[in-house]
């Protein structure tokens, strides 16, 4: 029978089919559908993406992205990740066209459509999934391929595992598909759990606005996430393992188990981000990723949830335009972090039993958080749920405080006072927002025990821990080491100073990840007014002599933050800021010279990049004018002038050292290198990024109100961001940028809105951008005017009041500190 009437619901994204005859409940129904639809061209759905190939002419391929809610605007469905189902898909496509779905391609048919030749491609029934997976492809494209044979667990499968890309560039692919094959072999051991499918295919797409996404058997990229070619840099490298080790736990975390809901997202995000740690970490122990995962994930993570705006990683999502915005630090970096936490106290062994037997229990089903503390209780017979109940239903985290501490010589032991209280970036922590206990495992080293920590749990409001101790000459305790445990600690005043000498004097007596974190926490103290903005530059000052780059970049992140906030301060200030800058950097660029050797180990890459990097941006112009020749010989032809590790870096230095007469034709050399159809897409984002270290006003406007919203010029649109981001990093006129950046987006509100998919994250992201940092004291009520004064940009801007809380919450938390150390950090400064 036919269905009587047909209704939509645009604000629910239903439909409601009404027939004559009541179908009884319970009854089993098949319901035909007949729909069509246009492929569109906002990067959500089933849409088009355009690319030029090789000798510049435009060219067109259809992908899928569904993820959160999307799977909708192809087809009708139950589009709700508990709504599992197996799905049997064909396409009819020309037939010089690649067709690719999640699974093998069964049957490709002749057939004629409209008098034309066309091919009928019909795929293989998928699992039982959710409909957010389900993917299709559709183009000119080319692969390579290998076999992935597991030995474990024992009933594995060889199966092919394939990356396509464009035409002409699959040769690229190599390192992404050797990195795919022992990922698999990983997981596959790892969860005690075959892959699942008879194919695993990785596509790089022209033109993505998600990084990559895990469809099960058909995971796609950004081309810069997963092709590697000689342009591209160390961090390219690390990425693209990064990347593809996150989709890859996916095809176990994610597709065969998925969360029920959409709050429990930490589920799918977290696991991935962790268990892809642990997976290039497998592969490549010398990168050290542990202690970068402290100066990236953990970082991010700790300073998003610092702030009162922050939400609680299991967060209640109410509609499908709430979801964009929970695929942040909280739900990827904090997820993961708490999971590093558990991993450390329970152990590998008992770890992975945890994991595997969750796998087992709900395999091709659905699950809420309590499931898997379940599991992790039941390999540990420990009640991980209850303590666990903090860390992702409650906001925030701890602030771990030393009371007193008392040495007793007789039995040579130390004894500490602990208490716990919540963390606050702005400080002025309220008695009502203080009412959460955290279960927090507190390691403690000390010089008698400076690599193997001795263990203790934090569960009540205070309490008192014991240690072996003596006092001999260098004597030192230190709480959580290496960062296992998520919390800051505030040590009492003559605390700070010991450690501090002891970092100037002896620096390797603690690790590297003690050293960062001692950064981390103690500029975080300082925001909060737990401590003064000189304790923390006393102790920058001591670790002048780093040798770690690790430790470096978080040298590096904190004093960027100290200086873009103090954009509109005195000169004098920010010429310090960058001598002290200078002072840690410049002197080491002489010893790590410009040059990069061909089989040079990657962190010493790393650090090259970063300390070049710095000195540039801090003044040194002895760099300025070594990366400007550099430049200059490189696009004259002398790629080998020009290492692409500090390519972005030196783009920038040229574009930034042109005078008004040479402004144009420099500008043109840059956009000349961005329209030559071999530029790989990696190089064509850093080009974009490096747009912004131009200070002509002229040619920004054109960048803003022209460039970026023009599709000839914008190669790929999820670049459109790419030269606000450079806006932000490189140039250095920032207080005429900031404001600039604001009128800029409330000018040009409704074709920016027009141009990009409701709920997919990427508007917020342009909020973040043009509203953090600008510390003008009456800016929040010209943003709050801008809300309210129209409602249909009032009901727009509700898909990103998060983005919106946490930027301004960031203003007036950097406002308030600037205002209380700004004499202190004055003097402090001018005496460098």
């Amino acid at each position: 029978m036919e269905a009587e009437t047909i209704r939509f619901d645009e604000n629910l994204e239903t439909v409601a089919f009404e027939f004559a005859q009541e179908i009884p409940a319970g009854s089993d129904v098949v319901i035909y559908i007949e729909f069509d639809g246009i492929h569109n061209d906002q990067l959500a759905g089933f849409y088009r993406s355009s690319y030029s190939d090789n000798t510049g002419e435009k060219r067109h391929l259809v992908i899928t992205q569904f993820q959160s809610t999307d799977c909708r605007r192809c087809f009708p469905s139950f589009d709700e990740p508990a709504l599992k189902a197996t799905f049997s898909s064909s396409l009819i496509v020309d037939r010089h066209l690649v067709a690719l779905s999640n699974t093998a391609e069964i049957s490709s048919v002749d057939i004629e459509v409209d008098g034309i030749l066309k091919k009928h491609v019909t795929f293989q029934t998928t699992p039982k999934m959710s409909t957010y997976l389900v993917a299709y492809v559709v183009g000119e494209l080319d692969f390579i391929e290998t076999v992935v044979n597991a030995p474990l667990p024992t009933n594995s499968h060889k199966y092919p595992v394939r990356v396509y890309t464009i035409k002409g560039k699959a040769e690229h692919g190599k390192y992404a598909l050797s990195l795919a094959s022992k990922v698999l072999e990983f997981f596959s051991e790892y969860f005690d759990e075959p892959y699942s499918l008879n194919k695993c295919d990785l596509i790089a797409v022209p033109d993505f606005a998600a990084v990559s996404m895990e469809n099960w058997g058909l995971i796609t990229f950004r081309e810069s996430e997963i092709l590697f070619d000689k342009s591209s840099s160390v961090q390219a490298k690390q990425e693209i393992a990064d990347t593809i080790a996150h989709e890859l736990c996916h095809q176990w975390f994610g597709n065969i188990v998925t969360m029920m809901w959409w709050n429990d997202l930490w589920l799918n995000e977290a696991f991935a981000t962790f268990l892809g740690w642990l997976a290039v970490d497998w592969l490549f122990p010398e990168w050290k990723v542990w202690t970068q995962f402290l100066s990236n994930n953990y970082s991010q993570a700790l300073a998003l949830d610092a702030l009162r705006s922050s939400h609680p990683i299991d967060v209640q999502v109410n509609s499908p335009n709430e979801i964009g915005e929970i695929f942040d630090a909280i739900c990827y970096h904090k997820g993961a972090s708490i999971l590093k936490m558990l991993y450390n106290f329970l152990g590998n062994k008992v770890f992975k039993d945890g994991v595997r037997s969750y796998i087992q229990e709900f395999k091709w089903k659905n699950t809420v958080g309590d499931d898997l503390w379940c599991h992790f209780s039941l390999a540990s017979e420990i009640d991980i749920s209850n303590l666990m109940y903090s860390w992702t239903r409650e906001t925030g985290y701890p602030l771990v405080t030393v009371e007193s501490e008392c040495f007793d010589a007789f039995s040579a032991t130390m004894t500490v006072k602990l208490s716990q209280s919540r963390f606050l970036s702005g400080g002025d922590l309220q008695e009502d927002e203080d009412q959460v206990l955290w279960w927090i495992p507190i390691t403690v080293v000390t010089h008698l025990n400076p690599h193997t920590p001795l263990r203790h749990i934090l569960v009540d409001k205070s309490a008192i821990i014991t240690f072996p101790y003596s006092e001999n000459f260098g004597a030192y305790w230190k709480l959580n080491y290496d960062a296992t445990g998520i919390y800051r600690v505030k040590y009492p005043s003559e605390q700070v100073y010991k450690i501090t000498d002891i970092v100037s004097n002896h620096p390797t007596t603690f690790s590297p990840g003690d050293r960062l974190i001692m950064v981390s926490d103690m500029f975080s103290l300082m925001t909060a007014g737990l401590e003064s903005i000189t304790t923390f530059l006393e102790m920058i000052l001591a670790l002048e002599n780093e040798e770690d780059g690790i430790v470096l970049e978080q040298i590096s992140q904190r004093l960027d933050v100290i200086k873009n906030a103090c954009y509109s301060e005195p000169e004098i200030t920010r010429n310090g800021i960058n001598k002290l800058t200078l002072k840690i950097f410049s002197s080491k660029v002489a010893k790590v010279g410009f040059d990069f050797a061909e089989n040079e180990a990657h962190l010493d890459s790393m650090k090259r990049t970063l300390i070049i990097t710095k000195a540039f941006t801090a003044g040194d112009k002895r760099v300025a004018t070594e990366l400007c020749s550099r430049f200059r010989k490189f696009i004259s032809g002398n790629t080998s002038a020009l290492h692409p590790n500090i390519r972005p870096v030196a783009y920038s230095a040229f574009l930034s050292s042109s005078t008004p007469e040479s402004a144009e034709s420099d500008f043109q050399v840059l956009i000349n290198l961005y329209n030559n159809p071999n530029t790989p897409a990696h190089e064509k984002e850093i080009i974009l990024e490096s747009f912004g270290a131009i200070t002509t006003p002229a040619i920004i406007n054109r960048i803003l109100e022209t460039l970026i919203f023009d599709p000839d010029f914008l190669h790929a649109q999820q670049d459109f961001f790419s030269p606000l981001f450079g806006l932000k990093r490189w140039n250095r006129d920032q207080h005429r940028i900031r404001p600039l950046l604001w009128e800029w987006l409330t000018r040009n509100w409704d074709r920016i809105y027009a141009g990009f998919t409701v709920g997919s994250g990427t508007i917020g992201v342009l909020l973040s951008v043009c509203l953090s940092g600008n510390m003008d004291p009456n800016f929040e009520a010209q943003v709050q005017g801008w809300i309210n004064g129209d409602e249909i940009r009032e009901e727009q801007l509700k898909l990103a009041e998060r983005n919106i809380a946490r930027a301004l919450e960031g203003n007036r938390t950097a406002a308030k500190w600037i205002l209380r150390e700004r004499d202190n950090l004055a003097e402090w400064v001018s005496s460098i």
